[in-house]
């Protein structure tokens, strides 16, 4: 745990007088725990919540999920806890409908939402001539950073060449330059081969399925020169609904299944872009979430 802190910490984000250093942290998935209070008190915590050196921009998906095991009700009820959980956001925009995927593997839908996210970014800059950014990082709304004590990230980088840092799965981080270009094609990563099961570290042994987290790294750091694996600072959250799901199942049996009642298109439904999130009050931010969730989600 602290090995993966310190990599952060130093290797990535070092001390230096360069206080205009500024971060985009973007975070794109599924709802699903991020409005429970230990997520997005640990975010906070993490990011440093009260920094002007960092900027939040959330993309999130409100409905269904197409994966067996992933979000399924989303009620009205949600949009006060939610619109509480994105009081430190810059800018956030809703998907209200499931995307497609490629490279063989649903949980490459993920690739969508971080494009979109980057967008979200971008258009935000493009508002805001004299906001530019050095570090871009990339995460999903349903981590805790439990063992994050304090300001753990000191966001001014020293390195002057590009780099680009994997901690685990759902963490990473890169000069901003060159990984919000990455981000922008996602979508159109290079697949692995499924039918040779190449390359070996695309698969694991005990699944047919390509791993996304594996073509997403590649994506972003083609040669693997820099990517980090080890002890997480952040532990995945797991709603109620997933936890039934995965009950009394070997996890790898859920890996891949789709639920059949979730249809998937090239152009989901997304809101406009909200970049005057931060000046919004509590009641304002409540009516917009409650507009993007979706009436046809169980239990809305």
């Amino acid at each position: 745990m602290r090995g993966a802190i310190r990599i952060i910490f130093f290797a990535l984000l070092a001390v230096s007088v360069h206080t205009e250093r500024r971060v985009a942290v973007c975070i794109s998935g599924a709802v699903r725990s991020l409005a429970e209070e230990k997520v997005w008190r640990s975010m906070e915590k993490f990011y440093g919540s009260a920094s002007d050196s960092v900027d939040l921009f959330f993309h999130l998906y409100m409905g269904v999920e197409l994966s067996a095991r992933g979000q399924r009700n989303i009620s009205k009820s949600d949009a006060s806890a939610l619109g509480v959980s994105l009081r430190s956001a810059t800018a956030v925009r809703f998907q209200t409908s499931e995307n497609s995927f490629t490279c063989g593997h649903m949980a490459t839908g993920k690739f969508f939402k971080v494009k979109m996210c980057a967008r979200l970014i971008q258009g935000h800059m493009r508002q805001h001539a004299n906001v530019s950014y050095d570090v871009l990082v990339l995460s999903r709304p349903d981590i805790s950073f439990e063992n994050a004590k304090g300001k753990v990230l000191s966001f001014a980088v020293s390195q002057v060449r590009p780099w680009f840092r994997a901690v685990g799965d759902e963490l990473y981080l890169m000069t901003f330059k060159e990984g919000l270009a990455r981000a922008l094609t996602l979508t159109t990563a290079r697949c692995c081969d499924i039918k040779k099961r190449s390359p070996r570290g695309c698969f694991y042994k005990v699944s047919p399925k390509p791993r996304a987290n594996y073509i997403s790294v590649r994506h972003f750091d083609p040669l693997h020169t820099a990517a980090y694996s080890g002890k997480n600072p952040y532990r995945i959250v797991r709603t109620a609904d997933e936890i039934r799901e995965m009950a009394h199942r070997n996890i790898w049996a859920l890996n891949g299944v789709t639920k059949n009642d979730v249809l998937t298109a090239e152009n989901p439904a997304v809101s406009p872009p909200f970049y005057n999130w931060s000046i919004l009050n509590v009641t304002q931010r409540e009516d917009i979430i409650r507009t993007y969730l979706p009436s046809l989600s169980p239990g809305a």
